[in-house]
């Protein structure tokens, strides 16, 4: 009896552990630099450089109207040697600021998430957010 109540209880371990290393394995997350590596900037301007395209990854791109041209923000993840000089919630902020004014202006041509890009679930929500609040914005 005693014999086979360990052999049930070492075969329940044995399962457990091979679920929790299933549900780790599912868990894996981006294996790479951490987000607090990452600087972020807003860029606006009426054409991105191309020495821009190559160190400043947009994350988020509005086009609006500034006078009697076209104008672009774009939030970016700062790559290479290139130094960005915000963390993401401080740049998102500034881009959210820019967002909103440009909406109430009713200003906004287009609004652009670039979801393909994103490295991290903190970027993924950011860029989210900053969606949703456009599409909020438009349907009011």
């Amino acid at each position: 009896m005693a014999f086979g109540l360990g052999v049930v209880i070492l075969a329940a371990a044995g399962v457990l552990a091979w679920k929790n290393t299933k549900l780790l394995a599912e868990k894996r997350e981006y294996i790479g630099p951490k987000i607090s590596t990452f600087l972020y900037t807003v860029l606006t301007t009426n054409q991105i450089s191309e020495e821009d395209k190559v160190t400043h990854i947009p994350l988020f791109h509005i086009t609006f109207k500034h006078e009697q041209q076209q104008l672009h923000a774009y939030l970016c993840r700062v790559i290479g040697d290139e130094k960005g000089e915000l963390k993401l919630e401080h740049a998102a902020s500034i881009m959210d600021r820019k967002l909103s004014e440009t909406l109430s202006k009713d200003l906004l041509i287009a609004a652009v998430p670039h979801y393909e890009v994103v490295l991290f679930e903190e970027e993924k929500r950011t860029v989210a957010r900053l969606d949703a609040h456009t599409k909020q914005q438009l349907m009011v």
